[in-house]
Order: structure tokens, then sequence, then C-alpha cells
């Protein structure tokens, strides 16, 4: 029986490379775990190397980058863009193996080069089909790009431009914020509460550029 909901939330982790997604869902399937929740882990990178969990469901049963590499005589970015598509196929049957599954939660981590998740029509069906009733879009900072003006706005933006193309609930994570030092959380924490200080220090950051 599931014990948070009627239906099990389906989270789907969503970030630029190198923002932490596979640490993240590992990290989540922890907590759950240690909560004593049930929560099943789904790999949606068909390019992925080695995993640090192991996926109850992994796309690369159906679809394998390096196997299509072989098979189509592509490059790595052409190989992903028909990686994407290839998932949209196998949709059934991912679908099926999901429904024998009844946890409290999904975990689902996705491509490792968001653009190739998010802007593809092939991504919105595989959130609408694998979503259930209840998805929901991790969208990961990079604490890096996080650290600039410059930098933040860019991933809000990003962050805006996957919202609007899933059209699903989503919220906003600041990822590996332990390798940040502790007044610059604050700094970003600020920046993402009063829109008038992130204006600020962006007018700072191009007056410091232009001298």
């Amino acid at each position: 029986m599931n014990r948070l909901a009627q239906e099990p939330v389906h989270y789907f982790f969503i970030g630029t490379a190198g923002s932490g997604k596979t640490q993240l869902t590992r990290a989540y399937k922890r907590f759950f775990d240690e909560r004593g929740l049930d929560a099943v882990l789904v790999n949606l990178d068909p390019g992925a190397g080695n995993l640090p969990y192991a996926p109850e469901v992994d796309i690369r049963d159906w679809v394998s980058l390096e196997q299509v590499m072989a098979d189509y005589g592509l490059g790595p970015n052409g190989a992903q863009v028909a990686c994407a598509d290839l998932m949209a196929v196998k949709l059934p049957e991912v679908e099926e193996v999901l429904e024998g599954f009844d946890p409290d939660v999904f975990l689902f981590d996705t491509p490792g080069q968001l653009e190739l998740f998010v802007f593809r029509h092939a991504s919105t069906r595989i959130v609408e089909r694998l979503g259930g009733d209840q998805p929901l879009l991790a969208y990961l900072f990079d604490p890096i790009l996080s650290k600039t003006p410059t930098g933040f706005v860019s991933l809000l933006m990003l962050g805006a431009s996957t919202h609007f193309r899933f059209q699903v609930p989503m919220v906003n994570i600041l990822s590996k914020a332990d390798i940040l030092k502790p007044e610059e959380i604050l700094r970003i924490e600020e920046w993402a509460a009063e829109p008038d200080r992130l204006m600020s220090a962006l007018d700072e950051e191009v007056a410091e550029g232009a001298q």
C-alpha cells in the first residue's frame, strides 16, 4: 500500500551537465530508504557510464548510446539525439515495466545533456507517459554558475523554459551547496527572494566587465 499518496510521486531530476542529477537521485533513494519508504530508481540516460546506484529500471536495456553509435555510424552528439527519439518509441515497453511496481515514489535520473531532454518533443512524451498522476520536475541549479548574477539569471531562464516545455509542477534546487561558502549561499538565496538585489548585482557585474 502506498503510504505517501494514493498514487506515487514521480520525480524527474533535470539539470545541466555536471549539476549533480545522478548523485542527488542516489541521495533521494537513500533518504527514502532510511525512512522505510519504497523508492524505485529509473535511469533515463542511455549514455550513462558507471552509475553509483543500481537502477530497478534502466533505459539502456532498450536504448544504448554505444549501440546506436555502432548501428547508425553516428558520433556521440548525433547518437544522443537519435537516442532521445528512440526512447519515445520504446515508451510502451518501459511503461509496462513500471506498472509492475507499486512504490511510494519513482526517481527518474535524466540524461546529462539537459537540452537533449528538455527541448525535444520526445521528452515531453516521456514525462506525459511515465509521470503518472503526480509528476514533479526537480530542476538543479549548478552551484558554480549560480555564484555570478549572469550565471544565476541564465539558469533561471533555462529553468523557466524547462517549466514551460513540460507544464508540470517544478521545484528549483541549489545542488552541491556544500562546495559553496556560507556567504555565497546566502547571496544566492537573496537573489532568489529579492529581484531588486539580483538586478543590482547584475548592474554591478556589467559595470565591472565594461571597465
